[in-house]
């Protein structure tokens, strides 16, 4: 992978906690959150812009957004991009740490490049906060931030503090 390719995950929430940190900025949780509500238009499995990180209250999230580890939830973007940009995942060892590599096909990665700019550049309403979701089956999977304006179909990856187990299932998630 080129220098610069990875987009890596942002502190969870409880790692925030432990360094004393939960009060200030919140760039988002890499753990699975909790179900996308009914009532939220999010009904297919993406790639979506994170526009705002919005505190829970009572561990509940407000109607209209994506539950996630910790005390917060996501409004997700307009723009989203389909799985059916992804033609491989796999997880992957790379210098003692798990990675989750993604193959995206070649009328996706310019699709999904029109959102990563977006997050790159924190365009708002849409992706105010440098994230990008990912959805599947109705669960924020992974939330990472977006560290390059573009890509190249196969110099994406999915960085963070993952086990093997965790990397493979994401890897598993996302390829479908």
């Amino acid at each position: 992978m080129p220098e610069g390719a990875d987009i890596p995950l942002p502190p969870s929430a409880a790692h925030l906690a432990e360094l004393g940190q939960a009060d200030g900025p919140f760039t988002g949780s890499a753990e699975p959150g909790e179900p996308v509500p009914a009532s939220d238009p999010v009904a297919e499995d993406g790639f979506y812009p994170v526009a705002s990180l919005v505190p829970a209250t009572g561990g509940t999230c407000p109607a209209g957004t994506a539950g996630v580890a910790g005390n917060q939830c996501l409004t997700l973007g307009a723009g989203a991009v389909g799985m059916d940009t992804v033609d491989q995942a796999q997880a992957d060892l790379q210098n003692g740490a798990w990675v989750v590599r993604l193959l995206l096909t070649d009328a996706g990665i310019d699709r999904f490049n029109n959102v990563a700019r977006q997050c790159f550049d924190r365009v708002p309403p849409d992706c105010g906060t440098g994230q990008l979701a990912i959805v599947v089956g109705g669960r924020v999977q992974s939330a990472p931030a977006v560290d390059e304006p573009s890509y190249e179909a196969d110099q994406i990856q999915i960085s963070g503090a993952f086990d093997e187990a965790e990397a493979r299932a994401l890897a598993e998630a996302v390829a479908g």
